[in-house]
């Protein structure tokens, strides 16, 4: 379900004017790979992989 929820909502959230800068562009380089997982710096990074994408 959190894959099609990233999926769906990653643009949407890039257009909103409430969210800050500094979220917008980690979401710009969030990419997905053949199996829709959200990628960050080659490393999945969803619920479970979110720390992950900060170190």
């Amino acid at each position: 379900m959190e894959l099609t929820i990233a999926q769906k909502y990653i643009y949407q959230a890039l257009e909103d004017n409430r969210l800050e800068e500094v979220h917008k562009e980690f979401l710009r380089k969030v990419s997905f790979n053949k199996e829709g997982y959200p990628i960050y710096n080659e490393k999945i990074c969803c619920i479970g992989g979110v720390y992950i994408c900060y170190i």
